[in-house]
């Protein structure tokens, strides 16, 4: 899609990818417009808020491999301090040294928040500001374990329109994040 056609074009091939492949998680677009949207997931996990952070912070333990452009986990990273990386660095077929900053983190507190601001997926090509949030917070015992997404910007079709999609790959990671850390 993205050689052959105008950048809308790709956006819409890379959206109906993203939906193809993304599990059915309940709706949470908490709002939406065609200029913003935000997603919000929750849940308690019996763990700690540290042992959460530890869960959080091995990106390859809980992203998907299907969400990733190498096609492996194991090549996502991030550096939990503000100015790290969540990246994502391969060798190509022609040993060419392959990476994507996917966000940048603005916040770094074990054991309560990490914040990073960047576009996932086809909002990397936007003109768009993001920021994901995933906030843990001790609870009777357990942690109560929270992430935003908030967008804004400019995408052919409007923010709203691709909410649901990046809804649905967010939500997968979210669920994949909550299973691991309840182990």
């Amino acid at each position: 899609c993205m050689n052959r056609f105008s950048m809308p074009m790709a956006a819409r091939c890379i959206i109906s990818a993203l939906a193809l492949f993304a599990a059915p998680v309940s709706a949470a677009v908490v709002n939406s417009s065609p200029g913003h949207f935000t997603l919000g997931y929750t849940s308690t996990v019996k763990a700690t808020p540290d042992q959460v952070w530890a869960t959080v912070v091995n990106l390859p333990g809980w992203w998907s491999a299907a969400h990733s452009y190498s096609g492996k986990a194991a090549n996502l990273s991030i550096d939990p301090r503000a100015g790290g990386c969540w990246c994502e660095r391969w060798t190509g077929p022609k040993g060419e040294a392959n990476s994507i900053e996917h966000a940048r983190i603005v916040m770094a507190m074990p054991g309560k928040v990490l914040r990073a601001v960047g576009g996932f997926g086809p909002l990397q090509q936007a003109p768009i500001y993001a920021v994901l949030s995933i906030e843990m917070k001790p609870v009777d015992g357990s942690t109560q374990l929270r992430m935003t997404y908030a967008a804004s910007g400019d995408i052919a079709g409007g923010m709203a329109e691709i909410a649901p999609a990046i809804d649905g790959v967010l939500g997968q990671q979210f669920d994949n994040l909550v299973k691991v850390t309840a182990r």
